[in-house]
């Protein structure tokens, strides 16, 4: 019903029963019992003893407890006893402020007004500690032994007021130095990752120090170079928990950024994924808190705990909600309001990809950081809703990079996914059904004064396919939005330039020409 998962499993490493080595069988066997839409108890029929595995669930089958998982009254799981936690307390975004374990260990969480995370801090408790499950009025604050603290200072994170690493775009640089020096280049280490199609980290590869060059754009394989090092791989389950070797022993080593590209948070066995509005559960695939956008008309048919519909081997939430910066930060509704630039564009390919960043980058140039927002949607639904999410008070741009033709903007061809033109629901080459421009929602914000760039191919040709309905993908936004300006072409777009090896500036049209559309005055 509605989305919630009733049963998972999963194959891994057990040992074998007679000799004791490694052999593949059931690691989780899950039936999982609901309330609603909340999740009140998991039960594993796999025995913990014979699993090989370290982060596989863990059913706390000896404690004969009906509801194992606790909740305050916007739906906000408060106390987990499978992971040993005893209570947790929120802020007013719903977001985790205070984890104190069973076992006295604590995490503290501080975020900034916007609600991105500007630190954590995890206490380890001393021995014999224990707090009763969901006694939210009993915390450890005298018998700490000693703590770790972790700055997120944009993309500079310091550990123990220690600067470790400098997250950049294809993965981040990091001190070798067990000393924490970070005044020698030469205990600087550059790491990139190789991401899949849905960006979750497969390897790291690293350079020896800081002198030496950075790939770009970054190989799509580890290279032989002997400059280069393969530092690790890692493979995932379907919901993004790591696959373990068959000793048991798990690969990604100390990288946080795993699944998604999303930080892994691992301390005291919490092993949640930080997806900005909220924490993700890879061993069960879901949220613990509710969707910031459960009310939005497209999620009614859903648990607003799911993730990704259930369908992670297609789709992606870049944020726990939807809007982000070039960081992965969710943007709250206050954040949308400052918004002047709005950028959708497809993540599957290098030149989009590239070409949004250089957008981004020269946006925030211009306008200041939290002035750019960024969707990767390639789904009508995704695409429909960022669409009406956008709520900037002064919204100046708009940018659509996607794959196109007159009447269709290709946000996934190869999945039937489109935004058209035809006004009858289909394309007009294939007839694969898409969303019409007139039925997408009205944005939140003012897009009077601003100019829609349809960075699609042929957005404004009248001759690439026959026209359904008489009008271009250019002339429909014109007619049924409201922004002031619709830009287009006749031809193709190009956004990669593989003689310099980098994006263009802009995207631009490739024979020369823009077509400006301008709303009729009233």
């Amino acid at each position: 019903m509605n989305g919630n998962i009733k049963s998972l499993s999963r194959s891994g490493y057990v040992h074998d029963g007679i000799s004791m080595d490694p052999i593949k069988g059931l690691i989780d066997d899950l039936t999982l019992e609901y309330r609603g839409n909340r999740l009140v108890k998991v039960s594993d029929n796999v025995g913990e003893e014979t699993v090989l595995t370290s982060n596989d669930f863990k059913d706390v089958s000896n404690v004969n407890i009906s509801d194992e998982y606790l909740y305050d009254a916007c739906g906000n799981a408060t106390a987990d006893l499978n992971r040993g936690i005893a209570w947790v307390k929120y802020n007013c975004l719903h977001l985790p402020t205070t984890i104190q374990f069973s076992n006295g260990n604590k995490s503290s969480y501080a975020y900034d007004a916007r609600g991105m995370k500007r630190s954590v801090q995890h206490a380890f408790s001393l021995s014999g500690i224990q707090i009763p499950f969901g006694a939210d009025t009993v915390e450890n604050t005298q018998s700490i032994q000693s703590f770790s603290q972790t700055d997120y200072c944009g993309n500079f994170i310091y550990e123990d007021a220690q600067l470790s690493r400098i997250l950049t775009p294809e993965g981040y640089i990091e001190t070798t130095d067990s000393n924490g020096s970070i005044a020698n280049a030469g205990n600087w280490r550059l790491t990139y990752f190789l991401k899949d199609h849905l960006g979750n980290v497969r390897a790291r590869i690293a350079a020896p120090n800081f002198n030496s060059p950075i790939p770009s754009p970054p190989p799509s394989s580890p290279p032989s170079s002997p400059a280069y090092t393969l530092l690790d791989t890692t493979d995932y389950y379907p919901f993004g928990l790591e696959i373990s070797t068959p000793e048991g022993l798990l690969t990604s080593g100390n990288n946080p950024y795993l699944y998604n590209g999303k930080e892994l948070d691992r301390m005291h066995g919490l092993n949640m994924y930080d997806y900005g509005a909220r924490m993700y559960d890879p061993q069960l695939g879901r949220f613990h808190t509710v969707d910031p956008m459960a009310d939005d008309p497209l999620n009614i048919d859903f648990t607003p705990y799911h993730y990704v519909t259930n369908n992670p081997l297609k789709f992606i939430d870049p944020t726990g909600m939807v809007w982000t910066n070039a960081g992965g930060d969710t943007l709250t509704a206050a954040q949308h309001e400052d918004v002047k630039v709005y950028i959708f564009y497809d993540p599957s390919e290098d030149g989009f990809t590239e070409q949004a960043m250089k957008q981004y980058d020269e946006a925030v140039e211009q306008y200041g950081e939290g002035a750019v927002a960024l969707s990767a949607a390639t789904t009508e639904k995704e695409f429909s809703q960022d669409w009406g999410d956008m709520a900037g008070k002064e919204i100046e741009t708009v940018n659509l990079d996607y794959h196109g033709s007159n009447q269709a903007v290709h946000l996934d061809a190869k999945n039937g996914e489109y935004i058209v033109s035809t006004g009858n629901g289909k394309t007009n080459v294939s007839g694969t059904s898409g969303t019409n421009v007139q039925d997408l929602p009205t944005p939140k914000g003012d897009i009077s004064n601003a100019q829609l760039n349809l960075n699609t191919c042929k957005s404004a040709s009248t001759t690439q396919h026959p026209i359904t309905n008489g009008r271009t993908l250019s002339h429909s936004f014109t007619l049924y939005t409201g922004f002031n300006t619709v830009r287009g072409t006749k031809g193709g777009v190009s956004y990669y330039n593989w003689y310099h090896k980098g994006p263009y500036m802009q995207a631009y049209p490739n024979d020369g020409q823009w077509i400006i559309h301008r709303k009729a005055k009233k």
